[in-house]
C-alpha cells in the first residue's frame, strides 16, 4: 500500500512538473509575441515619421490637413495618381546610383 502511495504520489510530482513547464512555454511564446508586435509598431512608427518628414519638407506640407488634401487631390484624378505611380515604380526599379530620365509621360 506504501508503494503504491509512493507511486501516486511521484506521478502527482511529475504531471504538476510538466503543467509547470508548459505553463513557462506558454508564457514565453506570449512574452515573444509581445516582442513581436512592439518591434512591428516602431518600425511602422518610424516609417510614418519618415515619410511625414519627407512631405513637410519636400512639398512645404506642415500640417495633417494639408497632406490630407494633397492625398485627397491625387485620388480624385487618377490620371495624375497614375503618372506619380509610374514615375515612383521607374525610379524605384532603377539600379542604385542610375541617372533616370525625367521625362514627362503623356
Amino acid at each position: 500500500m506504501e508503494d503504491e502511495t509512493k507511486y501516486i504520489t511521484e506521478k502527482d510530482k511529475k504531471i504538476d512538473d510538466i503543467e509547470k513547464k508548459i505553463a513557462q512555454l506558454k508564457a514565453q511564446k506570449q512574452a515573444l509575441i509581445q516582442r513581436e508586435k512592439e518591434k512591428e509598431r516602431k518600425a511602422r512608427t518610424k516609417r510614418l515619421i519618415e515619410m511625414g518628414a519627407i512631405l513637410e519638407s519636400n512639398l512645404l506640407l506642415s500640417t495633417p490637413k494639408e497632406v490630407k488634401l494633397l492625398c485627397d487631390y491625387i485620388t480624385k484624378y487618377p490620371a495624375s495618381y497614375d503618372k506619380i505611380k509610374a514615375y515612383v515604380k521607374k525610379h524605384m526599379d532603377a539600379p542604385e546610383g542610375t541617372v533616370v530620365e525625367d521625362q514627362p509621360e503623356e
